[in-house]
């Protein structure tokens, strides 16, 4: 079994913070090991002073309001009794404290923080000089500079790629998407959608019971019922519906009743046959006059008909 090696971007550790019960799935994950966590230092770093500049935020707004007892009606009132203010620690003092909490944290889970390295910075320039990806050359130098950050987070992650196993980044950031996908990694943008993923990846399949003995099928019946007539339907409707796309053609029939592994089936069979050519987002009879007969057959005029009834 592949081992998931999962890198999270700042942008997905911004959506889903370190407490958050999603996080907790990958840390779960990790406790079956099955599954290892990096943050690239650059990363973490970013979100750091996020959450910093958060609590500066918060104590703006919480001093604001303290404000307000001493002035006006709250003032008078409030006036002669135990002076009113906030004590908090200074923003210096959380930024130390920030780093302790998080190195002691991220030991605790397992979560290996993947430092930015001299080998990095180099890579990483050069990335940024040669506008390589992910680096966008139609952008003017200035602009391109903002995109630093996701260099060096991309040179971190190389070195997870050098691992074996399936190799995941948690990201929503175009063009280090982009950069990461063209380098082999996949990407995920939700953890839910990746824990579920990782679920049946590693599911245990349980011992079945050796089946029973049962009768042979008949030769002439080795083909199920379920594909009768199924390729003149699969032909003639898409000759019918003017060769629509693929995810129309597959989701319109299984509204009819035709299961969409069916019609894949079934239209993949055409194709091996010389019926039908693939284009890549849609299929083409190579043959437009027995596309029409087919289209014309008795089954086929039928779906058309029951399809408009499910037209909105």
């Amino acid at each position: 079994m592949d081992l998931f090696h999962i890198i999270f971007d700042t942008s997905l550790l911004r959506q889903t913070p370190f407490g958050h019960p999603n996080f907790g799935r990958l840390l779960r994950r990790v406790q079956q090991g099955v599954a290892k966590l990096y943050i690239p230092l650059i990363a973490l770093e970013e979100r750091r002073t996020q959450i910093l500049d958060d609590y500066d935020q918060v104590i703006v707004a919480a001093n604001s309001k303290l404000g307000e007892l001493k002035g006006g009606s709250l003032g008078m009132i409030c006036d002669g009794l135990v002076h009113i203010d906030l004590r908090v620690p200074s923003r210096a003092e959380l930024d130390r404290h920030s780093v302790e909490v998080l190195r002691k944290y991220l030991a605790a889970n397992k979560i290996e923080v993947l430092p930015f390295t001299g080998e990095h910075g180099e890579r990483a320039w050069a990335r940024y000089f040669n506008v390589s990806s992910p680096f966008n050359g139609r952008e003017k130098r200035e602009n391109r500079r903002k995109d630093i950050p996701d260099s060096w987070i991309f040179e971190a992650a190389m070195d997870v790629k050098a691992k074996a196993g399936r190799h995941i980044a948690l990201v929503r950031d175009g063009k280090l998407e982009g950069a990461l996908r063209d380098d082999g990694f996949e990407i995920w943008g939700d953890i839910e959608l990746l824990d579920a993923a990782i679920e049946e990846a590693t599911a245990v399949v349980s011992i079945l019971a050796k089946p029973l003995a049962v009768a042979a099928v008949p030769l002439d019946q080795l083909r199920s019922k379920k594909f009768e007539n199924l390729d003149r339907i699969v032909l003639g409707i898409i000759d019918a519906w003017e060769t629509p796309l693929k995810e129309v053609l597959f989701a319109k029939l299984e509204v009819l009743g035709i299961p969409r592994e069916f019609t894949e089936h079934e239209a993949r069979t055409l194709e091996l046959s010389g019926m039908l050519r693939d284009t890549g987002n849609r299929y083409l009879p190579t043959n437009p006059e027995t596309a029409r007969l087919a289209a014309e057959d008795p089954l086929v005029q039928e779906l058309l008909l029951k399809a408009l009834d499910h037209e909105p």
